[in-house]
């Protein structure tokens, strides 16, 4: 038998929530939140890392946008999937 993985969804239930984000010492210029991760983003890459360095844990920087993980219960590699993905669309040509 093969193992079976739970089907997810990386951007399950996205809302718009830049005025309840952004904020409290956070200048992110979108925010998105999802049930897996919070994607905060910023105008400048320097604003984001500084943002991704005072979140801490739980928190991957891709250019311009931080993903403040939420779920606890995502797996190293769906956390995985996620920045890449995000990383994808940062490197992708247009």
């Amino acid at each position: 038998m093969f193992a079976h993985e739970e089907e997810w969804s990386m951007v399950a239930n996205p809302e718009e929530a830049t005025a309840e984000l952004c904020g409290d010492g956070f200048d992110c210029v979108q925010a998105y939140p999802t049930d897996q991760a919070d994607y905060l983003k910023f105008e400048s890459t320097d604003e984001a890392e500084d943002a991704a360095e005072r979140i801490g844990a739980d928190t991957y920087l891709s250019n311009y946008v931080v993903i403040r993980y939420t779920d606890p219960e995502l797996t190293e590699k769906q956390r995985a999937k996620i920045a890449e993905s995000m990383d994808g669309v940062h490197n992708s040509e247009d």
